[in-house]
C-alpha cells in the first residue's frame, strides 16, 4: 500500500536497465533493491523511473548520477563485491563487470542475500540511533 509519509530512506540498487545486462555483475544492485522489494512487500518499481547514468564519480556512472540527482555525495553506500580480473585494462574490466556470473548460482544468491541482509541492519541500526 503507498502511503504520503515522508520518506527516510532511498535504497538504489545500481545497474543497467535492459535484457542485455540481466543476471551479469554489473546488476548486482538490481539484484539486491529486488531482493529487499519482496522481503519488505513494497511494490515492483517501474522501468519509466529509472535514472539516467551520468558520467563517473570513483569511476561508477551511477553513484555520479546519485550525485547530481541529491546534490551531494555525501550519502551512505553499501558496496556488494563482485570480484574484478587480475588487470587494470579498463576493457578487460568492463568485460569482466558486464559479464555473467560464473560462479554457481547458490553463491550468487548467498551475496544477494547477504548484501540484503546489511542493507536491513545498517537501516534497522540508524533509525534505532535516532
Amino acid at each position: 500500500m503507498a502511503s504520503s509519509a515522508p520518506v527516510d530512506w532511498l535504497i538504489v540498487g545500481l545497474g543497467n536497465p535492459g535484457a542485455e545486462y540481466e543476471g551479469t555483475r554489473h546488476n548486482i544492485g538490481f539484484e539486491v533493491a529486488d531482493e529487499l522489494t519482496s522481503r519488505w512487500g513494497l511494490p515492483k518499481p517501474k522501468a519509466k523511473y529509472r535514472p539516467r547514468v551520468g558520467g563517473g564519480l570513483a569511476g561508477h556512472n551511477g553513484l555520479k548520477s546519485l550525485k547530481a540527482g541529491l546534490g551531494s555525495a555525501d550519502f551512505g553506500r553499501v558496496r556488494i563485491g563482485v570480484g574484478r580480473p587480475p588487470t587494470t585494462d579498463p576493457d578487460r574490466v568492463a568485460a569482466y563487470v558486464l559479464g555473467r556470473f560464473r560462479e554457481p548460482k547458490s553463491d550468487v544468491r548467498g551475496l544477494i542475500d547477504d548484501a540484503a541482509d546489511v542493507v536491513e541492519r545498517t537501516v534497522v541500526d540508524a533509525e534505532a540511533a535516532t
